[in-house]
């Protein structure tokens, strides 16, 4: 996608021009990849592909069908397989009130998403503790303007 990341083991330096790459991606050995490429397709010039996540299908949640919803939601142009999905990113991600039904990581990818919008609302966020109860302070240690709501 037009990024370089380098991997230590006490550090992630990432490297990118302004815009990502559209591009194919199978994700049959790496199904739990399809929330963050997805919402990676969000900034990419070009059309992101990502196909052999069908058994993602029957994760936590539907998570092809669920997450081509709410990228809907935010503006961008999807189309749905039964193995994955195409995205085309809108010029600008919309504000939207979004659901991360119940999945961990669907709620992870949607916050990070809804960064690249004015306001977003995501309804969900206590799945999050399943893998990552830290994961609001952390993002917000980051410089992410997020507040909890009840």
């Amino acid at each position: 996608m037009n990024a370089y990341v380098n991997v230590s083991s006490d550090a992630v330096r990432v490297n990118s021009s302004n815009e990502l790459e559209g591009g194919s991606f199978d994700l049959k050995a790496s199904p739990d990849l399809l929330p963050v490429v997805s919402i990676l397709a969000l900034k990419a010039k070009g059309k992101v592909e990502v196909r052999g996540v069908k058994h993602a299908r029957v994760k936590e949640t539907d998570r092809v069908a669920n997450i081509a919803r709410e990228l809907a939601k935010l503006g961008a142009e999807v189309k749905e397989y039964e193995d994955g999905l195409s995205i085309k990113a809108p010029e600008r991600v919309k504000s939207a009130v979004l659901d991360a039904y119940g999945d961990h990581r669907l709620f992870m990818a949607l916050c990070i998403a809804s960064l690249l919008a004015d306001e977003c609302i995501i309804n969900g966020a206590e799945s999050v503790d399943v893998s990552y109860p830290t994961f609001l302070d952390d993002i917000k240690a980051l410089g992410a303007s997020i507040e909890e709501i009840n």
